[in-house]
């Protein structure tokens, strides 16, 4: 019954996760980032209530276990924004991660060096078509963006 209640939980936890990869207006984003047994044990006017009833080692082993993968990589893509190698390349990339940063706050923005280039990646997109929706979503602010197949982090699931 135990294994039977963690795989429901694995599959309802990794679809929850798969949709707020999607770069959707229709995904809450107040729940982001929230730990799901929290979640389903709320307690709101006019919503229903989900009472788990499991052991407190099986919650403890699954809260474990996320933690431990969240820090694995997939293979994704991201969208690279900026490469360059002259004088000021440094400066330069510094300065377009910090824009990026401060116009998308919900995408992270990985900056790189690989002798000689000084590069700025941003996301991390499953799949190719989330990539390329948001690549066109951008493309007016940074004409030279492209996609790059490389690991990506797994989506937080708190």
């Amino acid at each position: 019954m135990k294994r039977l209640l963690f795989t429901v939980l694995s599959l309802l936890i990794a679809g929850i996760t798969a949709r707020a990869q999607d770069i959707n207006p229709n995904v809450d984003p107040d729940y982001e980032g929230r730990d799901i047994f929290v979640l389903l044990n709320q307690n709101e006017n006019g919503k229903g209530k989900v009472v788990i009833l499991q052991s407190r080692e099986l919650q403890d082993a699954f809260r474990n276990q996320v933690y431990k993968n969240s820090y694995r990589k997939i293979n994704g893509y991201r969208i690279r924004i900026y490469s360059g190698n002259s004088q000021d390349a440094r400066r330069r990339s510094e300065e377009i991660a910090a824009g990026f940063a401060a116009n998308h706050p919900g995408i992270p923005v990985y900056k790189s060096y690989s002798n000689p280039f000084f590069k700025v990646t941003v996301g991390d997109f499953r799949t190719r078509d989330e990539a390329l929706r948001f690549a066109e979503s951008i493309a007016g602010r940074y004409q030279s963006a492209f996609l790059v197949r490389e690991p990506i982090n797994y989506p937080s699931l708190w």
